[in-house]
């Protein structure tokens, strides 16, 4: 509906306007260049072209409220009316020169009854998005950027508008060389009532408080213009990227994404220096109430710093070239220094933990949580693996390894130097994503011979079942395949987005994030499918008949459900990540206190903090937790099932432990 030759029946618009070329797409509909001459003048245009309802809007309708045709008429007619919306919100911000212009507007019933075409003409300008591809920014210029920007919100402000979808594709540059907010799309009044709306807006750029349904203000427009300002100042990276020049993948983004969604605070943007740093973190700060009050107290802080700045400084510029602090095409972080945990005092020293090895936190704290495999219990990555007489493990860090050792750490040998991922064991062989060679499919044998690369297919999240590895292809849109354990037999079985694989008997149970991150099950040979909920799923494990997981539609709280779709119901409060479910606990990351390491029964009894320092990265092998430490740079503990340590972290044992560089 939204093609050229359907848009340009509307010609000449407005009596005298041409559509000349599709710009991209914009909030509920596409954008178009359109012009036309007068007086030997040429005038530009940008035409927002909006189809009510579009092919999809109608069958998601159909699917989701009613399939009666006025029940959906209804509904479609209430739609125009938000649109309608929009177009006076722009009408209302008129004259403002840190605004895109709203110009004219038409909205005409379509001649087949069917729905509306909607045309709203306003000022043509070029993305920041699109300037900064092509363009070196200084840092003058994104501190300009700032201002401007506050200032369009301050406009808001005064007429009670909230936008809600601050992005580089919504900020424009005027030919004067000015920066403008625009695309009003999703914009909604402050109700009488403090909430504004529902959840919309761009993810990546989202305030928190949006995300997880709780009221919100204008606040949450602050947070996202920082987070655009903090891409600019960190050479084009989102908060908890991995750094340039390394490549970014769909689990980076998202393990990203939720690092800030629960509070953790980012580094500073490498290239802001240290006032505009200050300004930019706080208007990410994760709690509103920690934010700058208003963009008018924003505007004034940065309209100082710039006032401030030299003119060396004025002009740096903040491209996404090369770090000054990186070499060559890649980057490696210093690992930690091993040394062995004291105990620590948590009620009467119930808690010591063992340092194991040092995890790079440049590369492995950006890899994405996925959960739950049969054997060795592997979870989180799966960067450690029981099986038998010994454990495995990967120090994830710029000297890649495989190890194994016994449960004591004793009889330790260094299988190869590959840097592991989701370690599988099925009878002798070791199967893992190799991200020593862009996360292909590798096995080896367990006394290390045997090393022999199954597939290129950058492989994430993989469990076996006898002589067939299930994993999620992230070469193919992280779809699932199979191959066998010999290399043959490779078969794709589902073109889901897919994360957090899970394998139980003939079934595979995955988070779907083609349809929300809902949780699916589905045959081993992809026969039959079925969706199990309505949530948006994540870090999943399965335990017996039922599955546990972080329900990200609802605050990151822990859920459980059973595995044919039945008795959904709340386990924990607790803003929980990184779950771990064994032998009748789920272990998981308490992002409402920290990220500290806590216990629950899998009835939801007996809740237990188990450390004061943050855990990520959370498997079980045999009798201990091994965890990344994250107030400790990523360094790898291990820490009793009942959350008792050692008693002496100087034994022979731990001197072992420790020997391991």
């Amino acid at each position: 509906m939204h093609d050229m030759e359907y848009v340009k029946r509307y010609e000449p618009v407005w009596g005298s306007w041409s559509i000349d070329s599709f710009i991209g797409d914009g909030s509920f509909g596409k954008v178009y260049r359109v012009s036309k001459e007068d007086w030997g003048f040429k005038y530009i245009s940008a035409l927002k072209f909006i189809s009510v309802p579009s092919p999809e809007q109608y069958r998601e309708a159909v699917a989701s409220v009613s399939s009666d045709p006025q029940i959906l008429a209804a509904y479609f007619t209430d739609a125009v009316k938000s649109i309608i919306n929009e177009i006076r919100l722009m009408y209302s911000l008129r004259g403002n020169s840190s605004i895109i212009s709203y110009e004219d507007h038409l909205v005409e019933r379509r001649a087949d009854g069917t729905g509306w075409d909607i045309l709203i003409r306003m000022e043509y300008a070029c993305s920041l998005s699109e300037y900064a591809a092509r363009n070196d920014m200084s840092a003058e210029k994104v501190i300009t950027l700032g201002i401007d920007i506050c200032e369009a919100l301050e406009a808001c402000s005064r007429k009670g508008i909230i936008h809600r979808d601050i992005k580089g594709e919504n900020i424009f540059i005027s030919e004067g060389g000015g920066f403008k907010l625009g695309d009003f799309g999703i914009s909604r009044e402050l109700s009488g009532s403090g909430r504004a709306g529902s959840m919309k807006g761009t993810p990546l750029y989202m305030a928190p408080e949006i995300y997880r349904g709780q009221t919100y203000d204008s606040r949450a427009d602050l947070y996202s213009l920082g987070i655009v300002l903090y891409k600019l100042m960190n050479y084009g990276r989102l908060p908890f990227m991995p750094p340039y020049p390394l490549e970014i993948k769909y689990k980076d983004s998202e393990a990203a994404f939720e690092k800030r969604m629960c509070g953790e605070m980012p580094p500073p943007p490498l290239q802001a220096g240290e006032d505009f740093g200050k300004a930019i973190m706080k208007a990410c700060s994760f709690n509103p109430e920690e934010r700058h009050a208003s963009a008018s107290e924003l505007r004034a802080e940065l309209s100082t710093i710039l006032l401030g700045m030299s003119q060396n400084a004025r002009s740096q510029l903040v491209s996404c070239a090369k770090s000054p602090r990186q070499e060559g095409n890649s980057v490696q972080a210093e690992p930690t220094e091993i040394i062995s945990s004291p105990a620590n005092a948590y009620n009467a020293a119930l808690e010591e933990t063992v340092s194991i090895f040092s995890v790079s936190p440049q590369y492995s704290l950006n890899r994405h949580d996925y959960e739950k495999g049969t054997p060795g219990n592997i979870v989180n990555g799966g960067i450690v693996c029981a099986h038998g007489a010994h454990i495995y493990y990967s120090p994830v860090n710029h000297d890649s390894l495989l190890i194994r050792e016994g449960h004591d750490g004793s009889g330790q040998i260094i299988l190869s130097r590959d840097l592991c991922w989701f370690i599988n064991i099925a009878g002798n062989t070791l199967c893992y994503s190799n991200a020593s060679d862009d996360d292909s499919l590798y096995k080896i044998n367990t006394d290390g011979s045997g090393r022999t690369k199954l597939s290129d297919d950058r492989c994430w999240d993989l469990r076996i079942a006898g002589d067939t590895i299930y994993y999620i292809n992230e070469s193919d849109g992280y779809g699932i395949y199979s191959i066998k354990t010999d290399g043959s037999g490779r078969t794709k079985i589902a073109g889901d987005s897919s994360g957090s694989l899970n394998l139980s008997s003939e079934w595979l149970y995955y988070s779907n994030k083609s349809d929300g991150g809902k949780l699916y099950k589905m045959t081993s040979g992809g026969m039959e499918r079925t969706k199990l909920n309505d949530d948006n799923s994540d870090f999943v494990n399965i335990s017996g008949e039922w599955l546990y997981y972080c329900n990200k539609s609802d605050g990151f709280r822990m859920y459980r459900i059973k595995t044919d779709g039945t008795c959904r119901a709340m386990l924990c409060g607790d803003m929980s990540l990184s779950l771990n479910v064994h032998d009748g606990w789920v272990y998981y990351s308490n992002k409402s206190d920290n990220g500290s390491l806590y216990r629950i029964s899998i009835h939801g009894r007996d809740r237990l903090k188990l450390t004061h320092t943050g855990a990520d990265y959370i498997n079980i092998a045999g009798e201990w937790i091994y965890y990344c430490s994250t107030d400790e740079g990523g360094k790898l503990c291990r820490i009793g099932l009942d959350g008792k340590g050692r008693s002496n972290s100087s034994s022979s044992e731990g001197m072992s432990l420790q020997s391991r560089q």
